[in-house]
């Protein structure tokens, strides 16, 4: 009863608005799902009944004090350090080889129980037989999602002479590999002109060299299920493979969408990166890479004229000083020198389409400009394509502002480019977006 007062305690002062740090930074603030009560209520059944386990095996070890609750205390024990303590993240997988002894730690304590006290059992059995069918359909629905996803992009992106990359792990590795696809080494891949590379973009991946890609197409692949397994959406965040996506191993709402990126690279790149733990890995710990390091030969950049890149820094000094209408004499003046400058064309469209003052901006020159950027560079810099997406943007031109932001923001995070990425968006953001 003290226990359960306790739990009652903390349940109640999270249902109040509680914060007890359960959300990983790189998902989302934590208030953005905690704030709903349905995940509150979610998350209260699922600390309980977790937490149900040690209490259960507890009580057996005190009551009966035998080998075999002896043996099934030590058993949840090590479960729980092993997962909490020992393993680098938190998943059910990890939980999984505990729930022989739970069921058995149940059984136990319905041993005394008579036949009328058992007719309850009904409710909690069925209760839980919907839940684990539910996350069970909910994992086929994920599998079959990246399955499908990999058939597709191998029949798409695969072709004689060059190689389909995987950047990325998770189910989607496996069934690409199958197809044909070869998984990206940071050590030693070495990546040729024409080659393609599917990154998941859920999950960890390489950071390839800016510049060095331009992208093909995106692909989104939703799991047909109500239960979330991996991942947030509006009301949810869940990480039934790793802790890193959510709080809860699984939650009651649509899952989120599988989204992947194909990029084609223009130049060869070559990996040669050495883990940073070399004296760890001697006595048998995993390699880690903290960064990327690669030699790329940059063949593309289009040569920039020494005269149009000094009007170019000028006009960037203007705009810092709030002189925009001299900042776009200066982009003018450097199109003059050199009409092909990808720099001066995108930056004096960003101008056209946000200018502080209304009389300084031309929406459509500013779409004509930045389509000549990314043309000329072959659509392999991001911030070319979010200005176009600006661009856009300010013509009112909506839908395809938001595909432009998408690929410039997919292209940027894949590149390393993680400040452009969060940038996007806001560029984009309609007047009446809350």
């Amino acid at each position: 009863m003290g226990v359960g007062a306790l739990l009652a305690g903390v349940g109640l002062w999270f249902w109040l608005g509680g914060s007890p740090g359960i959300m990983h930074p790189w998902v989302a603030p934590e208030a953005f799902v905690t704030r709903f009560l349905d995940f509150r209520l979610q998350m209260i059944l699922l600390v309980l009944g977790g937490l149900l386990g040690p209490f259960l095996a507890g009580t057996e070890l005190w009551e009966r004090r035998d080998r075999v609750a002896l043996a099934l205390a030590w058993w949840l024990g090590s479960v729980f350090f092993f997962t909490v303590v020992l393993n680098w993240t938190m998943n059910v997988r990890s939980f999984l080889s505990a729930v022989p002894a739970v069921a058995i730690l149940v059984a136990r304590r319905l041993e005394g129980q008579s036949g009328r006290s058992r007719r309850w059992l009904w409710l909690p059995i069925g209760l839980a037989a919907v839940a684990t069918l539910s996350v069970a359909f909910a994992n086929w629905q994920l599998a079959n999602a990246e399955r499908a996803a990999a058939l597709k992009i191998a029949a798409k992106h695969q072709s004689p002479g060059h190689t389909l990359w995987l950047n990325g792990h998770s189910g989607f590795q496996y069934y690409l590999e199958r197809a044909g696809g070869q998984t990206l080494d940071v050590e030693r891949s070495s990546l040729l002109p024409g080659d393609v590379v599917a990154t998941p973009m859920q999950g960890n991946f390489v950071t390839l060299p800016p510049g060095s890609v331009n992208p093909l197409n995106d692909l989104s692949m939703r799991p047909s299920a109500w239960m979330n397994l991996q991942g947030w959406n509006a009301h949810a965040a869940a990480g039934f493979f790793t802790a890193d996506d959510g709080p809860l191993p699984f939650a009651v709402g649509v899952p989120s969408p599988r989204e992947y990126f194909m990029v084609k690279v223009l130049m060869p790149v070559q990996f040669h990166t050495q883990p940073a733990n070399p004296r760890e890995m001697l006595a048998g710990a995993v390699p880690s890479f903290t960064n990327g390091d690669y030699s790329v030969s940059n063949t593309l950049a289009v040569p920039a004229n020494p005269a149009a890149a000094e009007q170019v820094a000028a006009a960037g000094q203007l705009l810092a000083a709030g002189n925009e209408a001299a900042a776009i004499q200066r982009y003018e003046g450097a199109l003059v020198i050199q009409s092909n400058n990808p720099e001066a064309l995108s930056r004096l469209a960003l101008v056209l389409a946000s200018a502080s003052r209304p009389d300084l901006r031309n929406p459509a020159r500013a779409v004509h400009l930045a389509n000549q950027a990314v043309k000329l560079t072959d659509s392999r810099e991001a911030v070319m394509l979010v200005i176009l997406a600006r661009a856009y943007a300010a013509d009112g031109q909506w839908p395809k502002a938001e595909f432009a932001e998408r690929i410039g923001r997919d292209l940027a995070l894949v590149t390393g480019q993680t400040a452009l990425a969060e940038s996007g968006a806001k560029l984009i953001q309609r007047p009446d977006a809350p």
